[in-house]
């Protein structure tokens, strides 16, 4: 058992192949591209920032700041792209399933919907690097880490919502920075962790308001962990508090301009009536939306949490109080499903720090030994899982009509049904009948940069296991290279 003072024995990985594995994870993620949005919360975004764009206006209400700013200089490159082509642009409509009918079974020739679906992919590669630096910091091999990583990334919800510009995305973005900087807090106690952190918090509030009882968590952390006198505890306290403030100013003031309320968050005919008991149970165990179906490897934490307690049980509390909000929070939502989504939408942002904890459980050597092949086996069991849900179009009132307790009607079985009868619909770059040159220059660009990421990893890694490990992005990106010629 490893001590205590033993939860940091490793040292993050090189500035080059943490940026390698950035460029190789957004290549790969944006070579699984729409083509179209998914559900209305995308829409939202997608006019709001197009418009600003544009017109330099809001056409209609809107609550994620952060996600809707980053938007623009997409759409702004969609614009350029759209004028050279002469091509005719997208309406602004406000929901995501006229979107879908106006692109057809074929796809879409509108250059926008590409550039802005490149934020997900860049918001995912971004968590998954974080996980990899937290990974090896505390003293995972490479090998071990990548496991780590490549879980997070292909082995839950987060493939699917890697393609899309769901909110939820970029505040999983912002929560694992800011958990990978408190953790760094804890072993240095130095302010600019904090203030990382601070930046963290903020970013996420103004992705989503919600993320305004995390930065709670996160200051009760600090408070907590703070070493020497109450000076210093406050000194830190207000450097994670001022950018905090600053956000929720921000958050407050849009309110104030758009609906006459600071507190108005924008939200219509929509509530916190549900059953908290029938969400929770929903959101942790249906086999159509719980946690743990989509997420196995979270029981590999649970089975691995008295050695992970052991290094350091501070992040678990933290983690625990992130997680008890928002499974309350959104039980007690009028629709903790998350509508026309893939698994516990709501719930996406706490993957990835639970599954880096999971780096505590390697042996001196930073290898998991014979517990790996558990591993391996969890994770196998979530890619699978995964498949039915980016593979497959949204199929708007199929998923409506789904059952999330039901064995044979809920999200999974539906589009798993789906996929055997029909084959992949929604690999809409591979699979498009009328793909013009722009999509196929579109594929060579992300194809050769994600080729030579690739292989500039392949030479930065120190492990023969690594290098093995590496090959499952090459196996998926051969496997969309056959889909292109098969369908």
């Amino acid at each position: 058992m490893n001590s205590p003072d033993d939860d940091f024995r490793g040292e993050p990985a090189s500035a080059p192949l943490a940026l390698c594995l950035f460029a190789a994870f957004a290549f790969l993620f944006a070579l699984l591209g729409r083509g179209t949005l998914y559900a209305p919360e995308e829409s939202d975004i997608f006019n709001a920032s197009v418009s600003l764009a544009k017109d330099n206006h809001l056409v209609r209400t809107h609550r994620e700041i952060l996600p809707i700013l980053a938007s623009v200089p997409e759409a702004l490159a969609g614009i350029i792209v759209q004028a050279r082509m002469k091509s005719e642009g997208p309406p602004v409509v406000p929901q995501a399933a006229l979107l879908n009918q106006a692109a057809g079974a074929g796809g879409t020739n509108w250059p926008m919907f590409l550039t802005m679906l490149i934020l997900g992919p860049v918001a995912c590669a971004g968590v998954m690097v974080l996980v990899f630096l937290a990974a090896q910091r505390s003293g995972a091999s490479t090998a071990s880490a990548l496991l780590l990583t490549l879980a997070v990334g292909w082995c839950t919800p987060m493939v699917f919502y890697a393609r899309t510009i769901f909110p939820q995305i970029f505040e999983a973005l912002f929560l694992m920075l800011g958990f990978y900087r408190a953790e760094q807090y804890r072993r240095h106690q130095d302010l600019s962790s904090v203030a990382n952190l601070a930046f963290a918090c903020a970013l996420g509030i103004l992705s989503r308001s919600f993320f305004a009882v995390t930065a709670g968590w996160f200051l009760l952390y600090v408070a907590l962990v703070t070493q020497g006198d109450n000076r210093d505890r406050l000194r830190a306290l207000l450097a994670l508090l001022v950018p905090i403030g600053a956000a929720l100013g921000v958050v407050a003031l849009v309110n104030w301009l758009r609906w006459g309320n600071p507190l108005d968050l924008g939200y219509r005919d929509a509530h916190f009536d549900g059953s908290i008991a029938d969400g929770a149970l929903g959101l942790l165990f249906s086999p159509g939306k719980g946690l743990f179906c989509f997420a196995p490897i979270l029981l590999a934490v649970l089975w691995k949490l008295p050695a992970i307690l052991a290094r350091g049980w501070q992040e678990v509390v933290l983690l625990t109080g992130i997680t008890a909000s928002y499974v309350l929070a959104f039980s007690a939502w009028h629709d903790w499903q998350g509508g026309v989504s893939w698994g516990p939408r709501f719930l996406l942002p706490i993957l990835a720090p639970w599954i880096s904890l999971l780096s505590r459980a390697t042996n001196e050597d930073g290898d998991f030994g014979a517990f790996g092949i558990v591993l391996g086996l969890l994770a196998a069991l979530g890619f699978a899982l995964q498949i039915p849900g980016w593979t497959q179009a949204p199929l708007l009132m199929d998923l409506l009509q789904c059952d999330a307790w039901s064995t044979t009607k809920n999200h999974v079985a539906v589009m798993a049904n789906h996929l055997l009868q029909h084959g992949p619909t929604d690999l809409w770059i591979w699979t498009g009948k009328t793909t013009s040159p722009l999509h196929q220059d579109f594929l060579v660009a992300l194809g050769i940069g994600f080729g030579a990421s690739w292989l500039a990893a392949v030479a930065l890694f120190d492990s023969g296991r690594a290098q093995l490990l590496w090959c499952a992005p090459l196996a998926i990106f051969a496997g969309l290279v056959a889909v292109g010629f098969i369908f």
